[in-house]
């Protein structure tokens, strides 16, 4: 009987460290100030600081979104989004790598169209009103 209950709390243990482990990136993006934006199929999931929108135009903003991949991956990435066109470039990356120090910062990128990607088609709607 005692073999049971030890295979039982090994095997509880197992499932409850699995799940804090998939859980602690998600639980360190929203104390942050951050807020989920949406997931895709895969299980990556998308945030955005609420504490770093800043209007450059009447028609454009920046703000810092934070990609969690489903492989455990960080990565932060300052967007900015232009409200008319529907388009968006990259300013600046940073990969982040649980502990370890960021890896340094690409440089920015081409506009792109949001309609492609339904996480940032949402972004859209959300930060352009």
């Amino acid at each position: 009987m005692r073999s049971a209950y030890t295979i039982y709390f090994f095997v509880l243990l197992f499932l409850s460290i699995v799940l804090f482990s998939f859980r602690a990136e998600a639980a360190k993006a929203v104390t942050e100030a951050w807020k989920y934006v949406a997931s895709n199929a895969e299980g990556d999931r998308l945030f955005y600081d609420s504490s770093s929108v800043i209007p450059l135009s009447e028609n454009a903003v920046q703000v810092w979104v934070k990609k969690l991949g489903h492989d455990g991956s960080a990565i932060k990435i300052l967007e900015e989004i232009n409200c008319s066109y529907m388009i968006v470039r990259e300013r600046q990356v940073v990969s982040e790598r649980q502990g370890k120090s960021a890896l340094p910062s690409r440089p920015r990128s081409n506009w792109q169209a949001m309609e492609l990607n339904p996480m940032m088609k949402e972004l859209h709607r959300i930060l352009c009103k």
